[in-house]
């Protein structure tokens, strides 16, 4: 299993009570030529909820858990199976601890390690010769504002669902905008 290379994130621009950042979906779709068994390693500054075509496969709320990234970052593990042809990675990113507007009393607001929600993660398979292969996270990642106006694990969220994107995590979603 391989660890992911590097962190990506829509953009650097984070949440404050005062301005509002959407919290964003994240795809990479991919094709590959026979079923496979695969492993994901996936991590994040922030909370995540990891899909593969369109289907949620995180183990729980809030994941992953609770830390301070100067000190320790969690990661989670999965086993999916692909299909043969195209498949679908979707990745849709919270604040959580990284980017707390709230926690005055502890200065989170203004802690170092403060940034927009980022993720990183590989997603390993063998092809029919034997070969290896990482989807990673890389610049090649889609993103958009998604529906979560704002989001904070001690104050709770703002969600408008008139701006849902169906099918964002999906095979066949048209991702070209």
């Amino acid at each position: 299993m391989e660890f992911p290379k590097s962190f990506i994130r829509a953009s650097e621009a984070y949440n404050t009570f005062e301005h509002h950042v959407p919290a964003p979906y994240l795809r990479r779709a991919f094709q590959i030529d026979h079923e496979a068994k695969a492993n994901v390693i996936i991590t994040a500054l922030g909370f995540y909820e990891l899909y593969l075509n369109g289907e949620r496969i995180t183990k729980g709320r809030l994941a992953p858990y609770i830390s301070n990234p100067d000190d320790l970052v969690y990661y989670d593990t999965y086993e999916v199976t692909l299909r043969a042809g195209e498949n679908v990675l979707g990745v849709w990113l919270g604040n959580g601890f990284t980017n707390n507007p709230g926690g005055h009393i502890w200065d989170f607001d203004i802690a170092a390690f403060r940034a927009a929600p980022q993720m990183a993660l590989c997603l390993t398979y063998t092809d029919k010769s034997g070969e290896a292969h990482c989807i990673e996270s890389d610049e090649t990642w889609r993103t958009e504002s998604s529906p979560l106006l704002f989001d904070d694990y001690r104050f709770g969220e703002i969600y408008d669902g008139r701006l849902e994107i169906p099918g964002w995590n999906t095979i066949g979603f048209d991702d070209s905008a």
